[in-house]
């Protein structure tokens, strides 16, 4: 497995193309929720961006799951999205994903796919090895 080195320029190049990605689809969502813990800046940027109220969980708001834009840094296995969908979740968006994607956890915005093989290090995160 080799690493995919993130640099905060690029990082930020790509949050802003899902920005533009949720602009131009012309979906009004009345949220944004970050998945635990690398959705969290995808959400803020996405929040800020768009001007749409962040929430910390689907407990505290009142509305439809297809309401919600989900956010998370990558699409990997597919696990954490195949739990959004099956409570009713249908959009997502990802920094990155990891191909071949599965057409059942095709995320509605992507600002980057990756190679399966690729270990994706943030530029928050860590480097060293675990």
């Amino acid at each position: 497995m080799w690493k995919l080195h993130v640099t905060w320029a690029d990082y930020g190049e790509h949050l802003r193309d899902l920005a533009d990605s949720v602009r131009k689809s012309n979906k009004h969502y009345k949220c944004v929720v970050g998945i635990l813990r690398g959705g969290y800046p995808v959400a803020v940027y996405l929040s800020h961006a768009l001007d749409i109220p962040l929430v910390p969980d689907t407990d505290s708001i009142e509305c439809k799951m297809s309401d919600i834009l989900f956010c998370d840094d990558i699409v990997d296995t597919g696990v954490t999205w195949e739990k959004l969908q099956e409570v009713g979740a249908t959009d997502i968006a990802s920094v990155f994903v990891k191909k071949p994607i599965p057409d059942r956890l095709n995320p509605t915005y992507v600002a980057a796919i990756v190679e399966r093989d690729a270990w994706v290090v943030f530029p928050y995160e860590d480097d060293e090895e675990k």
